[in-house]
């Protein structure tokens, strides 16, 4: 279900996954206040994009992640001017924790 919202939001925001999302194994349980419901898995997932990337594509995108809380939320973004336009950026590769029951 990850996958298909991830894409999902890369469709609706204009970006272009490239290639697989990659997941780690789940990590240890947390519990988290914030979900109220207990125990939760927390497995990272590595996105990337095709690069370069409209800024104002790459913002949706992080927003439509983000608005998605708690089930997915931002761990790691690295991102650099484009050399050849100054609306575009060249994201590296975006971690996503992704919190399971």
């Amino acid at each position: 279900e990850v996958t298909k919202d991830l894409n999902k939001y890369a469709q609706l925001s204009g970006v272009s996954i490239s290639g697989d999302i990659g997941f780690a194994r789940p990590a240890t349980p947390v519990v988290s206040s914030q979900l109220r419901f207990g125990s939760v898995t927390s497995m990272p997932a590595v996105v990337t994009l095709s690069n370069p990337v409209q800024i104002s594509n790459y913002l949706k995108f992080i927003k439509l992640i983000e608005d998605n809380s708690p089930l997915m939320q931002l761990a790691g973004i690295s991102i650099s001017q484009s050399q050849d336009s100054k609306t575009e950026i060249v994201s590296e590769p975006i971690i996503i924790e992704v919190l399971t029951r």
